[in-house]
């Protein structure tokens, strides 16, 4: 991997398959971003009586279906699951760097995330 003509020939490669396959870096994270930040209140209503009550999947927005892995009926009635909103919110983070800490902070007592360091930065 040391090559530069390596890494050049995996990444045109990469860039091919993209093209090819139309799944980009942006539209993973746009995904990701709809499961973590859709209202899952959408999905459903409890009334006064306590009854619950499903919006018509027709009705919902685009981004708040995106949230839905599956619907089935089971032994007590409707069931919607959902993907892991804890999940996708990591692997935003992840992303953008939020919990790598720098070499100095591995052994501190406090574990700040390099976004706080890089707001105190602007700060100064």
């Amino acid at each position: 991997m040391r090559k530069l003509e390596v890494q050049n020939k995996i990444s045109e490669l990469r860039s091919q398959q993209s093209k090819r396959t139309e799944v980009t870096a942006d539209r993973v994270i746009t995904e990701l971003a709809a499961i973590a930040f859709a209202d899952r209140t959408e999905l459903a209503k409890v009334d006064k009586n306590g009854s619950v009550k499903f919006t018509p999947t027709d009705s919902l927005p685009d981004d708040v279906k995106k949230v839905i892995s599956g619907i089935k009926e089971g032994k007590f009635g409707t069931e919607v699951s959902s993907y892991d909103k804890v999940k996708a919110l990591e692997l935003l983070g992840k992303h953008l760097g939020l919990w790598e800490k720098s070499a100095s902070e591995v052994n501190a007592p406090s574990e700040v995330p390099m976004l706080y360091k890089a707001l105190e930065a602007d700060d100064e």
